[in-house]
């Protein structure tokens, strides 16, 4: 009978110690993610394309696994290319470094594709065939692939300048 209080009095013990390790260990969440472009406010112009390509970076994510940068379309806008259903446009990959962090451009083909939506000819982009996204605030979001950890950022495109 002795033992039987002895061996519920360890058990009551270890069951306590691990509700406090538990909560001690629970409480060290890390930083969730982030994602940042550059620029985060743009005109939808060929700079985007040669000069000036989107840049997406971003933390917290876990080290060396790929992170997928997606546009998220909002209602009644269509791309080129994707099923009317779709509302996830994969627009670039990156490989987060042995801290979490990663950096990547847009490819200029990837931009040509989604956001100016050309046609592509045997003998390249057919320029005339432009019919960019309109104007507005864009959702991205940055999911990595191991983790699942996500986060959002937003892009702007903004009409241009009139011309005087």
């Amino acid at each position: 009978m002795n033992r039987k209080k002895v061996l519920d009095a360890v058990l009551a013990g270890l069951f306590v110690l691990t509700l406090v390790l538990g909560c001690a260990t629970t409480g060290s969440k890390a930083p969730p993610p982030t994602l940042t472009i550059t620029p985060a406010k743009t005109v939808l112009s060929p700079i985007l394309i040669k000069k000036s390509p989107l840049q997406f970076s971003g933390t917290g994510f876990v080290p060396k696994e790929i992170v997928v940068i997606d546009l998220l379309l909002p209602p009644g806008v269509k791309v080129k290319g994707a099923n009317a259903d779709e509302r996830e446009i994969g627009i670039a990959t990156a490989y987060a470094d042995e801290k979490g962090a990663f950096s990547t451009k847009m490819q200029p083909l990837a931009t040509l594709n989604w956001f100016f939506q050309v046609d592509f000819t045997p003998k390249g982009p057919d320029f005339k065939s432009i019919k960019p996204l309109p104007p507005r605030a864009y959702t991205i979001r940055a999911l990595g692939m191991d983790s699942d950890r996500v986060c959002t950022a937003i892009l702007e495109f903004v009409k241009p300048p009139k011309k005087k």
